[in-house]
Formats: C-alpha cells, sequence, structure tokens
C-alpha cells in the first residue's frame, strides 16, 4: 500500500510533467504495484473455499487438515546419496509431501519436483535415502518422504456390505494410512454406528457414510468394524489387565474425574456419587490398568454401602507418591515393566532442564505445560536411580507412546520418573547412557542378537549415536572409529530405521545401520 507522502509526491511531479528518467522509473514502479494490488484482490476473490463434510459426530473442528505435530515433520538427510549403501528392494511407494525433490542418479545436481500421491517404484532402500524409479530413470529421494501405504487402493478388493463400529470412537482417514502428516482425518464414526463398506485389502476398509443426505467416503481400519453391531456396555473390558493384586495410588493433580466408563468424553459419564471429581491426595485401590482410545485409564474400587463398585480414573492422575512414601516394592508393583538394577546408580542431568514426573507420561495441558512434574531438573543434577523400562504412556499431544524411564529415589519425596534420554553417567552433564543391561535393551526394543560382536566402523565422515532410537544425539563418532556389534533391530516413531546396538565406552548405543560398515 502507498502511504500518503508517497501518493503527494508522485502527483506533484506528474502535474509539474517534469519527466526525469528517475521519476520514468518511479512511475513504473507506482504502477505495477497498483496493477498487483488489484491482481490480488481479483484472485482472492475467486478462490474457493473448501467444502469439508459436516462432522457427523458435531465438531466441525475434526475436519481440520492435520499440518503435523513433535516428530511429525520428515527429516530431510544432508548426507550424499550416491555415497550410501542401499539393500535391494522391489516395492511400489508414494510420495507424501506436496512437493518432493528427486534426485537424478547418474548426475545428483540435476532433479525434478513431483507432488503428493505420486507412484514410484522403489529399488533400494537405506535409512535415509532410497533409490526408485520414475519414468524410465532412476533417482534418489529422502526416505522419510515416501510410504508404502496403498494411497491408490491397488490392492482393494470392491465389495458392498454393511457393517458397524466395534469400539468407543475410530478416525475415518482421507487415504488408508493412519500417518497424520498426510492422510487427513475426515471425521470420527462412534461404536455401534452403521458404514458401508464399498472396498477392503484385509488392513483397511473403504467406506461411505451418509449425513443429512449428503454421502461420503474415507477409509477406517477393518479391525475396528465388524458384522454384528456391538453392545458397548462392557466391551471396553477386552482392553483391560487386571493387577496380580490391588495397588493403592493417590490423585496427583489438584482434581481427577471419576467415571462409569473409560472415556474422556459423553460416553463415559462422571459417577454421580463424586460429581466433583476427587482432589488431590486421595487414596484409591487400582485394580486393573487398560488403554481405551489411545489414553491410559486404571480400573478403581471402592465400597458404597455394602456394593463394590468399580469406577475409571485417567492413569495420568494418578501416582504411587502423592500421599505418602511408596517402597520400592510397591513401584515396581504398579509398573511391572520396570527392572530393577542390581545395585543404585548414581546418575546426572545431561539436558539443561528436566522434568521429575509422578508417573512416566509425558501429558501436557492445554497451555502446554508438562503435567505430575514433581520436581525441576537441571543439568549436572545427581539422582539416583533403581530401576529403569520401557513403559506406555501418552505424549504432550496426548497420543500413546511408550519411552524408556528410570526410577529415581529421592530422600525428600520417595521415587519420580525421569526419562532415560535425560540422563548420563557423567558429572559434567556431557552425554553418556547409564549402564543398562544388554538383556534389558534387547527386551525393551525386540532387536536380535548377533551370535557373537562384529567389528565395524563408521563410513560417514560423522555418525551421531544414540541413547535411544527416537531420542537426540548423544555424542558423534568420527569417521574410521571402531565399534562392536552386538544386535540390530527396526524401530522409530515418523519412519521405521534400521539400527545397530554398538558397545562403545563401556555401554550401549544405537546407530542407524547406513553409517556403519565391515572393519
Amino acid at each position: 500500500m502507498l502511504l500518503p507522502i508517497e501518493i503527494e509526491f508522485y502527483r506533484k511531479f506528474i502535474n509539474e510533467r517534469k519527466y526525469s528518467e528517475e521519476m520514468k522509473k518511479l512511475k513504473r514502479t507506482i504502477s505495477l504495484m497498483i496493477l498487483a494490488g488489484v491482481l490480488t484482490a481479483s484472485l482472492a476473490s475467486c478462490v474457493v473455499k473448501g467444502n469439508n463434510p459436516p462432522d457427523p459426530t458435531g465438531n466441525e473442528t475434526v475436519y481440520s487438515p492435520v499440518t503435523g505435530g513433535p516428530g511429525v515433520t520428515p527429516i530431510i538427510p544432508t548426507t550424499d546419496p550416491s555415497q550410501v549403501t542401499y539393500a535391494p528392494v522391489d516395492e511400489t511407494v508414494y510420495i507424501t509431501a506436496k512437493n518432493a525433490v528427486l534426485k537424478l542418479v547418474a548426475n545428483t545436481a540435476e532433479s525434478i519436483q513431483l507432488g503428493q500421491i505420486t507412484e514410484l517404484h522403489r529399488i533400494g532402500k537405506s535409512s535415509s535415502w532410497s533409490k526408485v524409479e520414475y519414468n524410465g530413470q532412476q533417482y534418489y529421494i529422502a526416505s522419510s518422504l515416501l510410504t508404502t501405504d496403498d494411497l491408490m487402493e491397488k490392492t482393494f478388493t470392491a465389495c458392498s456390505k454393511t457393517m458397524y463400529v466395534n469400539t468407543g470412537s475410530v478416525n475415518v482417514r482421507q487415504y488408508p494410512s493412519a500417518e497424520n502428516s498426510y492422510s487427513t482425518i475426515l471425521g470420527s464414526r462412534v461404536q455401534g454406528d452403521e458404514v458401508k463398506v464399498i472396498g477392503e485389502n484385509g488392513t483397511w476398509s473403504k467406506i461411505k457414510w451418509t449425513n443429512e443426505g449428503t454421502e461420503y467416503t474415507g477409509f477406517i481400519k477393518s479391525s475396528f468394524l465388524s458384522v454384528d453391531r456391538v453392545n458397548g456396555t462392557d466391551d471396553f473390558l477386552k482392553y483391560f489387565t487386571a493387577l496380580d493384586s490391588p495397588v493403592t495410588m493417590y490423585v496427583s493433580t489438584a482434581t481427577a474425574n471419576v467415571r462409569t466408563k473409560p472415556y474422556a468424553d459423553t460416553r463415559g459419564p462422571i459417577a454421580t456419587s463424586v460429581p466433583d471429581g476427587l482432589p488431590k491426595g486421595t487414596a484409591v485401590t487400582v485394580v486393573a490398568r487398560g488403554t481405551v482410545e489411545e489414553v491410559a485409564w486404571s480400573m478403581v474400587e471402592w465400597a458404597e454401602g455394602s456394593i463394590k463398585k468399580q469406577y475409571y480414573v485417567a492413569t495420568s492422575c494418578l501416582d504411587v507418591t502423592a500421599g505418602e512414601k511408596a517402597t520400592l516394592e510397591q513401584v515396581l508393583k504398579v509398573y511391572p515393566e520396570l527392572e530393577k538394577f542390581e545395585s543404585a546408580q548414581n546418575l546426572y542431568i545431561c539436558d539443561n532442564q528436566a522434568f521429575g514426573r509422578g508417573t512416566p507420561t509425558r501429558l501436557a495441558d492445554k497451555d502446554g505445560n508438562p503435567t505430575n512434574v514433581i520436581k525441576m531438573l537441571y543439568k549436572k543434577d545427581a539422582v539416583t536411580a533403581v530401576a529403569a523400562g520401557k513403559i506406555a504412556g501418552q505424549a504432550p499431544d496426548g497420543k500413546e507412546e511408550a519411552i524408556t524411564w528410570c526410577l529415581i529415589q529421592d530422600a525428600d519425596i520417595g521415587f519420580y520418573f525421569v526419562a532415560y534420554s535425560c540422563l548420563t553417567r557423567n558429572a559434567d552433564g556431557t552425554p553418556a547412557a547409564p549402564v543398562l543391561s544388554l538383556d534389558q535393551i534387547l527386551n525393551m526394543y525386540g532387536f536380535e542378537k548377533t551370535s557373537t560382536a562384529i567389528s565395524m566402523k563408521v563410513k560417514a565422515e560423522k555418525a551421531s549415536i544414540y541413547t535411544e532410537p527416537d531420542g537426540s544425539a548423544a555424542a558423534q563418532l568420527d569417521k574410521g572409529t571402531i565399534v562392536s556389534v552386538v544386535a540390530k533391530g527396526e524401530t522409530g516413531s515418523f519412519v521405521k530405521n534400521s539400527w545397530y546396538l554398538i558397545e562403545y565406552n563401556g555401554s550401549y548405543y544405537f546407530v542407524i545401520q547406513g553409517d556403519l560398515e565391515i572393519n
């Protein structure tokens, strides 16, 4: 937009007809600016707004495009793809990004750009790069931009049958894929809803449903559909596992809602006997635990008169130490995933800031503040770890995750949890993995132990090593560094990576397989 003084300046010189070369340039510049403004306004008036179908549940926000979140954005490697070792594969893949760059294999300086859902033939794969064929040419492309999910429905068989949702609530997806980065959530269907299945491939079902006379299509995991309508009264019980014996836990938040069913919406009514929830410090008897719709729940039991009743409280609202100090045996009973160390370990915080939590979960409130924090920790702070294990919990966005936690013993507080990746053996706070046994690591990640240790060396200029596959790099090894490989496996949250487990400087670390070669 032109400022008033600019307009007056232009008008003055036009009236006086002083067309110096500088003023001619000024006139052309201003004319182009005005023209650009007119075109922009015209184009804006022609934009067609999206026509998302109305949400069957009445919640319009469900249909907002998913833009991704922590851990979702694909990582584009910076390594030279021509120097990477590729495992031969023969599979159809699809591009998941709106604009993906393919580098020509014969000359990596040349490239082309392709759009989302473009089909490619993958012939080679590493953890960071893929070698693909497109229109008779071979290209390199970041593996994080590809999926083997059948986005073009080539494996689907047409059918026509009526089925019913058999779980509390299930997302309807734009594509037969559960990846939020490209498969938008179109809406949701709740338990008992009828849908028309028009195609299936064994994993996904393509469905039609009608809302206010308009028909829509989308994809649902086939496991969430049944031929018969399910009476949802007690169906959620299949997700719960009874504890060997009841455990006393305490409310660790300001209040905790008590529900008659394990759902955080109207399907889980608040217990009429506890309409205002339980205040912090209230003791409850937990008899079972389970996860329903990516939320961890504890089944609690207490007597009302002569009748024992069962209710449900979100596990994130409970811990074993909020009311009084628990014994180590009590904590291990609540969290059987933890394995006690043979002797306590003196460890230190390696992050600038870490949270000591009452429960092993990284949940945050609606403002992004972490929940269940009972102690703030800072770099070089000393702690005493007595156990460790990989425990299913919830990420800050509320989705289920499983990460490794260390159980910390504190003389004043009792016990609390710290993420394993925040800890080091070095008193100066520099990263060095806490000592876990090889069996502990293999159990946590399901890796396959090599028959004998294999001597390998770093083939890249630098190779990052990690205390956890999904964590931050603990250190970097220089090219030629010799390491001992003791196990291998595949894991990862957004992209599945192939890893080696190595023994280095008296501890175990993870390194991407493509960064090492036989010594």
